[in-house]
């Protein structure tokens, strides 16, 4: 986006940078930086602090959602320049405040500020969607919480900017905690239907099936991402979803069908592959489904649940030799599944027919 002053175009952000505002920006979202009352700054809370670990924690939400369906670059960085040079070439005082209004023209944009209310501190936060009203965000507590009050308008802040990540970070973090019941993934998912666009409806009714799923409600489940595929029969990732919840009722065949109409929509889809690959194995027919993991392999070749899937169907066939290098490919693309470190080892150290 750009502000134009008849003499010299510069990109909206820019501008805000330029003319004084320290800013945290990724291309559709700014952060105003958070005044700070003194006591909070004596304490080591100071405005860049705050303004830093709300951002962080707004790009971890996305982070840890880890969609294959939507992402939200919120790789922000502090914008802070002097305004001194901008303003002797452009000879305008007032501009600071057009720039503002522009601020408009970014989708979202959030300013507020912390304060003391006794041995209390309340985070306010606004948010200017370029689409809707301001919304007010407002969290409480003792000055030694501040962190999980940062943390908690910064799930409110997400709920703004995109409703459907929010709640699949929830829902991965419910997972990683080893959760059965999954509480806080229903509450915001209540939440997100009131948030979210009526056009992406059919996002959470996929998020709410595989959530039922997890619970070990594959008939609710169903009944779900029923609703979804009314809603948007052609989105491939409903099938999917449609596809597990299948599997789990032991209908494998009729599985697979679904799995391949989800395909046909979108090749790329990563998880569909390590699907495929359990369902033909379950049959029986782990030749069939070393051939669907290759086959995604070439689609994804970023994908390291593919590789990882490979390896185990190449170990039950005892091809130890092939199950080494897909465990290594799958170790290369990523750094955080430690269990593929430990198979890696186990292939390494069976014998020929592991």
């Amino acid at each position: 986006m750009f502000f134009d002053l008849g003499i010299l175009t510069i990109p909206i952000v820019g501008a805000l940078g330029l003319l004084g505002y320290s800013i945290y920006s990724g291309p559709e979202i700014v952060f105003e930086k958070v005044p700070v009352p003194h006591a909070l700054e004596d304490q080591g809370y100071t405005s860049e602090v705050v303004t830093r670990h709300l951002t962080d924690s707004v790009r971890r939400i996305g982070e840890q959602a880890k969609s294959s369906l939507r992402s939200v670059d919120v790789d922000f960085g502090q914008t802070d320049r002097s305004m001194v040079a901008v303003s002797d070439y452009l000879h305008i005082t007032p501009v600071i405040d057009a720039v503002r209004q522009m601020g408009g023209l970014v989708p979202y944009h959030f300013a507020g500020e912390l304060v003391l209310q006794g041995n209390e501190v309340e985070f306010r936060l606004r948010a200017y969607p370029r689409e809707g009203q301001i919304r007010d965000i407002k969290h409480r507590g003792p000055i030694d919480e501040l962190p999980r009050i940062i943390e908690s308008v910064a799930n409110d802040a997400m709920m703004v900017i995109d409703p459907y990540l929010v709640t699949l970070s929830v829902r991965r973090a419910e997972e990683r905690a080893g959760s059965k019941d999954f509480p806080r993934t229903m509450e915001y998912i209540g939440k997100a239907f009131v948030a979210i666009e009526p056009g992406e409806l059919h996002l959470l009714h996929n998020l709410w099936a595989r959530t039922l799923l997890l619970q070990g409600k594959p008939e609710q489940a169903m009944r779900v991402i029923e609703q979804g595929l009314a809603a948007k029969p052609n989105h491939g990732s409903l099938y999917v979803t449609k596809g597990l919840i299948l599997a789990a009722q032991d209908k494998t065949e009729e599985a697979i069908a679904t799995f391949d109409r989800g395909l046909e929509l979108n090749p790329r889809m990563g998880d569909v592959y390590v699907a495929l690959g359990k369902a033909y194995d379950r049959l029986g027919r782990t030749d069939e489904a070393v051939a669907r993991l290759r086959r995604g392999i070439e689609m994804r070749p970023d994908d390291p649940a593919n590789y990882h899937m490979l390896g185990t169907l190449l170990s039950k066939l005892g091809r130890k030799d092939e199950a080494v290098v897909a465990f290594r490919d799958a170790i290369a693309h990523t750094t955080t599944e430690i269990k593929y470190f430990h198979e890696y080892g186990a292939a390494l150290q069976a014998p020929t027919g592991f």
